[in-house]
């Protein structure tokens, strides 16, 4: 496994972990998963609510954009997951694509943070905002 996935693996396992959201929770990663093994899975699941969620993590890293001069630096992560949610009982799953930054002018980002930024974009991806 590879560093930014390890880091991405992280970054879920703490969100879900401090999550009080999604309880009793499981996470695995797999290589692939069907629309059909997901609904058996929610509908075989222990937990009343019979939810799974699965999240695909297609861009998890540091960006930086450079502008016509070297001063006109920005930078940041970026997050991009596509999310399907089989809850037990229901026809189709609910599914959303979520993009999710964090940087700025004149920031410059490795990926020692990728762990802390992925549960960052899954809190804002998958609870809901306070008020």
């Amino acid at each position: 496994m590879i560093e930014r996935e390890k880091a991405a693996a992280a970054g879920i396992a703490r969100f879900f972990e401090t999550s009080g959201c999604f309880q009793p929770v499981a996470v695995e990663r797999l290589p692939q998963f069907s629309e059909d093994q997901a609904r058996q899975t929610a509908a075989a699941a222990a937990n009343p609510s019979g939810r799974v969620v699965l999240l695909s993590v297609r861009e998890l890293g540091p960006i930086v954009k450079l502008g016509s001069s070297i001063a006109l630096v920005e930078g940041g992560t970026e997050a991009v997951l596509d999310v399907s949610e089989f809850v037990s009982g229901t026809a189709a799953p609910r599914t959303f694509a979520v993009r999710w930054s964090r940087g700025g002018p004149g920031v410059l980002k490795g990926v020692a943070s990728l762990p802390q930024d992925m549960q960052a974009a899954l809190a804002a991806a998958l609870q809901p905002a306070s008020r």
